[in-house]
């Protein structure tokens, strides 16, 4: 399986030697969850052909505090992906604006 630059970035910040992916790969359960399309424990990916895309974490990171939550791009990473963020891109916001519409993450 070929992979993509994204996901050896992944792969190098976390640590994660070949050998694990495969048998991470090797063990996976088909999902749809935020676009990918296999899942294993806390990473998603994203699998076209027989190209490894994406890879990133199931748990949006929070941040802040109230009723409402909204997606917002992770402004270190400018929406890249890394570390911080688990390489989603993206980190869910709660706040307390009475006009933002609520979703469940």
């Amino acid at each position: 399986m070929q992979i993509s630059s994204k996901v050896m970035k992944v792969l190098q910040a976390e640590k994660i030697s070949a050998d694990e992916l495969y048998r991470m790969l090797d063990d996976v359960a088909f999902t749809s969850i935020r676009g990918s399309n296999r899942r294993y424990f806390q990473w998603l990916f994203l699998v076209k052909g027989n190209v490894l895309q994406d890879m990133q974490r199931v748990d949006v990171v929070e941040v802040g505090r109230g009723p409402n939550r909204m997606l917002e791009e992770h402004e270190v990473c400018d929406g890249e992906g890394c570390v911080e963020c688990g390489w989603v891109g993206q980190v869910s916001r709660a706040i307390h604006d009475s006009t933002a519409v609520a979703m469940s993450v």
